[in-house]
């Protein structure tokens, strides 16, 4: 089993799971894969070797200053370079997968179903229960810790079919910063990465694998299928004739 290590410069002391979150690194840690008493290693229970470092035996690259500063590094034993199975979190959210540029199958956590008998959208994630102005159960806003996954995934289906669900959907410009930030943010929920960890990985390309991520996080396929269906029922509807409306027929 692999995983990236990290390496803080200067540092002295400890990295307990709350120095790791105060540099911005956070989100590398995952159960057992925390890094109390162990010295700017995140997720080193993921390795099969002691941590160490080992020059010509490794990748590194500094991570963006956002991250301690800038004096944090990332890297990986070049003979075990990280896969998505490698870094999976120890729960994950079910949803479509597809193949990166990285040539590795990825598993998109899925944030909007479309319901093609309804023919409306509901949350894939959990909701908590509300009430509406006769005292009936309803659902109402999404799960605070999954609501991330909901702002960042949401604007990009809206603004491209209009998608209307019922609930807030933040406003987003289509620009490639937003693209790789909301990527970023999906992947995440179900792999211990980042945006350094994915450059690292070659996962993320100028292309359209990329750009259909936040898509499938909502239900693309399936909006697709129904669109199709519809067309072809349509298509038989006019090569039949039409419709007879009342009062034509003998």
């Amino acid at each position: 089993m692999a995983g990236f290590l990290y390496f803080l410069s200067g540092n002295r002391r400890p990295m307990t799971a709350e120095a790791v979150r105060e540099l911005g690194l956070g989100y590398i840690l995952d159960g057992d894969g925390s890094t109390s008493y162990r010295e700017a290693q995140g997720n080193t229970s993921r390795h099969d070797r002691d941590v160490a470092l080992a020059p010509g035996k490794q990748t590194w690259r500094r991570m963006p200053k956002t991250i301690g500063g800038g004096n944090v590094w990332l890297g990986y034993w070049d003979d075990a370079k990280p896969t998505p199975s490698d870094l999976e979190r120890q729960k994950q959210i079910e949803g479509p997968s597809m193949v990166l540029a990285d040539g590795n199958r990825w598993t998109i956590p899925l944030v909007l179903s479309f319901d093609s008998q309804a023919t409306r959208y509901e949350p894939a994630l959990p909701t908590l229960w509300d009430f509406d102005d006769d005292g009936c159960w309803v659902p109402g806003d999404i799960c605070e810790e999954h609501a991330v996954l909901w702002n960042a995934a949401v604007p990009f289906a809206d603004e491209k079919f209009a998608i209307k669900c019922g609930r807030k959907v933040p406003s987003v410009e289509m620009d490639n910063q937003r693209l790789l930030a909301c990527v970023t943010t999906l992947l995440q929920a179900n792999y211990v990465v980042g945006q350094a960890e994915l450059v690292m990985l070659g996962a993320l390309a100028d292309d359209q694998a990329t750009a259909l991520v936040p898509l499938l996080a909502c239900d693309f396929l399936e909006l697709m299928a129904w669109h199709e269906s519809l067309k072809k029922s349509n298509d038989q509807t006019a090569t039949n004739g039409g419709d007879t409306s009342v009062g034509e027929a003998d």
